[in-house]
């Protein structure tokens, strides 16, 4: 399913509003601050060697302002779908991207520490859920559902901090015209539980747990070398899994508004799988991927209203 269709779904959940007759509707717009960081290496050829680690790249402190719109909607007292969207600008971030010449990250011969601090982030879910224990002050549910996260990065303001000249790499010191770019895709359906306890009559506390089944893709674009094709320089692609916990808690305002405080934490990552290195006289070279990391924590606020 392309990720097009996925996003269509999660809006007519969402903005559609799915409708049921005598369901209760709710929708929830949030802001917040989001940190990310992100990383990959690969190894010199297919099966792992020549060395075990010949490439590596990190992103940290990636630094967020994130807007989300949620909503759910009861099927009958048991049953419920829900959906999400998420945009996130990239403001401030930091990129280090090593090289080396034999096994487990020894002889480094390339590294360089850039600028990270532009880009988008875009996260959706659509799902269903199931009270599989519903009492007058507090349920717990099943929920199951497919969600798909973007990251767009870009790599700008390049300093060469390491530089072995036998290999011919970049002098040591800032060179200008670096604008690479780094896209990545997780996608795959969860399954997870919720708990909701009501505290008081205004007070409610919540808090969550997803387990994910992760198909990883990404695509970069190396602006700089003419080693390499261009838009796509390399293509990467594995399976793997991921997990999210959240926790918060909600004031009702009133019989329709509410304010919630949510603390959300993610940790996704790849087995090993494929990655490509797209040449620019046309060949195409296969490396293995080692592993793909993603960590994320989420702080956000946001309006509620019940219909």
């Amino acid at each position: 399913m392309k990720c097009k269709s996925i996003f269509c779904l999660i809006l007519l959940v969402i903005v559609g509003g799915i409708n049921v007759a005598a369901a209760k509707t709710t929708y929830d717009l949030s802001a917040g601050d989001r940190k990310d960081k992100l990383n990959f290496n690969i190894a010199g050829d297919i099966n792992g060697q020549n060395p075990n680690v010949f490439s590596e790249l990190k992103w940290t402190n990636l630094k967020t302002y994130e807007i989300r719109l949620n909503g759910k909607s009861d099927i009958n007292d048991r049953a419920f779908l829900e959906g999400s969207v998420g945009y996130g600008w990239i403001h401030s971030g930091h990129n280090q991207d090593s090289d080396y010449a034999t096994d487990n990250r020894t002889g480094m011969f390339s590294r360089s520490e850039n600028n990270a601090g532009n880009g988008h982030v875009v996260d959706g879910s659509i799902g269903y859920g199931y009270y599989i224990d519903k009492r007058t002050n507090s349920n717990t549910a099943f929920v199951a559902g497919y969600s798909v996260s973007k990251q767009a990065l870009r790599i700008t303001d390049g300093n060469q901090t390491y530089s072995d000249f036998y290999y011919q790499t970049q002098p040591i010191g800032p060179f200008s015209g670096l604008n690479s770019t780094f896209d990545t895709r997780w996608k795959g359906p969860y399954i997870g539980l919720s708990y909701e306890k009501q505290a008081s009559k205004k007070l409610n506390f919540f808090t969550r747990f997803e387990y994910h089944f992760i198909n990883y893709y990404a695509e970069g674009n190396w602006n700089l070398s003419s080693a390499y094709a261009h838009p796509k320089s390399i293509e990467q692609s594995a399976s793997g899994y991921g997990t999210v916990f959240s926790v918060g808690t909600e004031y009702q305002m009133d019989k329709e508004w509410a304010l919630k405080a949510k603390l959300n934490f993610s940790r996704f990552k790849s087995k090993d799988g494929v990655h490509k290195a797209f040449a620019a006289d046309g060949n195409i070279y296969e490396m293995r991927l080692n592993e793909a990391n993603w960590n994320s924590r989420v702080i956000n606020l946001s309006l509620t209203k019940n219909f």
